[in-house]
């Protein structure tokens, strides 16, 4: 307790120095935290976006082949109405499962009469498109390109791509493609809607059409996969391997893919932050080492002839060398407290800033979020206090194995 006291008076002895390396271990903990912030928000946000809007789903069923050959024959690869149908019932008994719904995704021509371009569709049953959003539950809903019921032809239309034919909500076009046996087939919609899509680009080619209409264009009454959501997204992997091993009791060989598989963007977006976040690390713990390092080792050699007193009366060098480490971790964890004061600041005031930015690939401005997250308030107060101590201590055991005489008679 003594050595502490000694160590706690110490780090005022020369407070304008202290507090400088307070203020950079501050600002480097600010660094860390609200980055982690930032990107802990932004996992959130693609999880729920791949969950929700990309797939929809915690994973996918598919016919067994369709991944790997799905695109050269899709017609082999399909699943038929008696197949979709037994996926279902085998899925509704499944505890853990929510909602489950097939689905069909086609590519052709859409035109205005005037203009034709290509589209990429997907489709889904009205109603169990409304039904998905039932089970959002992360606050605000970004539900607006959900099917409405009640209108067999109605299309949701990508923002670029109506701007693109000029189709204004309620007006009508025509879409294009080849049916399952590559007769050419068309039929009519109506623009029920028009919303940005998650990428852009998507957003200049992708519509959303109902299942039974897609299932007349297509000249085709099953699906090609079938979206399932869990009550618990741990559960994914598990159920995954369940559903696989069930169906094949069943006499269906089906595959799946999981929602993060599914998701263009989840897995590059986490690399890329990820990657963000080591090299501001890797900054900020240059800086905090080499602020503490200089600090201590300046208290360390205008302290020369206090260690060789200290030695002379009894103490051993890896009492000194504790001192100093004491001294470091103060620092460190009252610079630590500071950052927390920053960190919470700088949030608030990115929050009232409300600021808002366009990601690369991203279609729609995102809010800038930041979350408080007590783990990494934890986790970087304890590094940080570490770190301290190591960067104080290095210095500290130079100096306790220096003569006695010779410390003390340091000028």
């Amino acid at each position: 307790m003594t050595l502490f006291r000694i160590a706690f008076r110490n780090i005022f002895k020369n407070w304008r120095r202290s507090m400088i390396t307070m203020l950079s271990i501050a600002f480097g903990f600010m660094a860390v935290v609200i980055f982690k912030g930032y990107t802990h928000n932004s996992y959130d946000q693609i999880t729920i976006a791949a969950i929700f809007i990309e797939g929809p789903g915690h994973f996918t069923v598919y016919k067994k082949g369709f991944l790997k050959n799905g695109r050269i024959a899709p017609e082999k690869y399909l699943l038929t109405a008696g197949e979709v149908a037994r996926v279902e019932a085998f899925l509704a008994k499944e505890p853990g499962v929510l909602w489950s719904a097939p689905k069909l995704g086609l590519s052709g021509l859409i035109t205005n009469g005037r203009v034709s371009t290509i589209f990429l569709a997907d489709s889904i049953d009205p109603a169990k498109d409304q039904k998905l959003w039932e089970f959002y539950t992360y606050g605000h809903r970004a539900n607006n390109n959900l099917l409405p019921g009640g209108s067999p032809q109605g299309a949701m239309v990508a923002k670029e791509l109506a701007k693109i034919l000029e189709l204004p909500v309620g007006g009508d076009g025509v879409l294009m493609a080849t049916t399952r046996s590559g007769q050419m087939n068309a039929t009519d919609i109506t623009v029920a809607g028009v919303f940005p899509t998650i990428t852009e680009a998507m957003d200049d080619k992708f519509i959303k059409i109902p299942l039974e209409l897609a299932r007349s264009l297509y000249d085709f009454d099953g699906a090609d996969r079938v979206a399932v959501l869990l009550s618990d997204r741990e559960a994914t992997p598990l159920m995954r391997s369940q559903v696989e091993k069930g169906l094949a009791s069943l006499g269906l060989e089906v595959e799946t893919k999981s929602w993060e598989e599914n998701s263009l963007y989840y897995q590059k977006v986490k690399n890329y932050l990820d990657v963000v976040f080591l090299f501001i690390f890797t900054i900020v713990l240059v800086i905090v080492v080499m602020s503490t390092t200089n600090t201590m080792s300046m208290a360390v050699y205008e302290r020369t002839r206090e260690i060789g007193t200290l030695r002379a009366i009894g103490l051993k060098p890896a009492g000194v060398v504790r001192i100093f480490a004491m001294e470091g971790g103060l620092l460190g964890f009252f610079g630590s407290l500071l950052g927390s004061v920053f960190s919470i600041l700088g949030v608030l005031a990115l929050k009232l800033a409300n600021l808002t930015y366009s990601p690369p690939g991203i279609a729609a401005k995102v809010a800038i979020k930041v979350d408080l997250v007590p783990q990494v308030f934890l986790a970087s107060l304890a590094f940080f206090v570490f770190l301290s101590v190591i960067s104080a201590a290095l210095p500290a055991i130079r100096a306790a194995r220096q003569n006695i005489v010779d410390a003390l008679g340091h000028v």
